[in-house]
């Protein structure tokens, strides 16, 4: 297992792992907007502007979709927001940008004909998404843009469609094949990136259908097969712990949620996640997005707990500072 380390710390002190990854999801207005709120810039400017990742990861939500008052035409324009304003400045920086299609995006809830409930937004992401303009290589198409895995800089990252509460059984053996496969094996981290969290961690998210089922048995599946961590949204609350020994990156975003634990507001926040490969540390650098400072210890609760099970921050690897030079 990794060692995972959470830096709370400035970011001026915090330093380059092997791979640098940024994570921003849930960041959409309301539904039909085609301007982002303003702390979406202020994210960019620091991910792009000073972080500099190799890597840009989003577990969705990046538009404002799943309503049936909207039309193709509105579709469509959302996405040519999101290329405007997030898309063409993360390839204008050269930083390869994956996503994770979130609820509001492509939601995958069914009928119980088996059909898509929201097959126009599933048809709109399809008709924007082209794996050629993301800066990604090695690209591994199941459905792309909705199942696909790639590899860069050392890391094997797996982007499932966990739009909804139900991983269908292709999906997970799909998942399973590719982090058996040689490219994962080899790789120096294995990331999986989903909209849903396997297990609840904020308030009025930790109801059924705001989580994945069997969310638990999932995250014992993936890490026996290799995988050292899965990065969700949705509940728009950081947290970064553990779900039967699988580590687990719950990335914040903008108009934040409260943890189900503790007594920390709500916070719109951006994460930075530095990985060194040997041996394999897993360092995450959160920032609020309002006081552009880093969160601190006090703000992360030992445990968090739902009538779905308990997320266990890794209190005995925390840590305030990154390591020496």
């Amino acid at each position: 297992m990794a060692a995972i380390f959470v830096a709370l710390t400035p970011m001026a002190t915090a330093q380059r792992g092997d791979l640098r990854i940024a994570v921003f999801g849930d960041f959409n207005g309301p539904y039909g907007a085609t301007e982002y709120p303003r702390l979406v810039r202020v994210a960019l400017d620091l991910v792009l502007g000073e972080w500099q990742p190799d890597l840009l990861l989003s577990p969705g939500d990046v538009i404002a979709g799943q309503s049936r008052a909207l039309q193709p035409a509105d579709l469509d324009a959302m996405w040519q927001a999101f290329d405007r304003d997030i898309a063409s400045r993360s390839s204008a920086a050269g930083v390869p940008f994956a996503v994770a299609l979130g609820n509001h995006d492509a939601s995958s809830l069914r009928n119980r004909d088996g059909s898509f409930q929201f097959q126009a937004d599933r048809d709109a992401a399809v008709r924007y998404w082209d794996a050629d303009d993301q800066g990604l290589e090695h690209i591994v198409a199941h459905d792309y843009p909705f199942n696909y895995a790639f590899a860069h800089g050392g890391a094997f990252v797996i982007v499932i469609d966990a739009s909804s509460a139900r991983l269908s059984e292709g999906q997970d053996a799909w998942a399973l094949e590719q982090l058996g496969s040689t490219d994962a094996r080899e790789a120096g981290v294995r990331v999986m990136v989903g909209h849903l969290p396997l297990l609840p961690i904020a308030r009025g998210r930790d109801t059924p259908g705001e989580y994945l089922a069997e969310g638990q048995a999932l995250a014992r599946a993936w890490s026996e097969a290799g995988l050292d961590l899965y990065v969700s949204g949705h509940q728009a609350a950081f947290y970064a712990g553990t779900v039967n020994a699988l580590e687990t990156l719950f990335a914040g975003g903008v108009g934040g949620k409260v943890l189900l634990a503790g007594e920390a507001p709500a916070r719109s926040t951006v994460t930075l996640v530095d990985i060194w490969f040997e041996p394999l540390v897993i360092e995450y650098t959160t920032v609020d997005l309002v006081t552009r400072e880093a969160l601190v210890v006090g703000d992360l609760p030992p445990r968090i707990v739902s009538e779905a099970g308990a997320v266990e921050l890794t209190t005995s690897t925390l840590r305030l500072h990154p390591p020496a030079p």
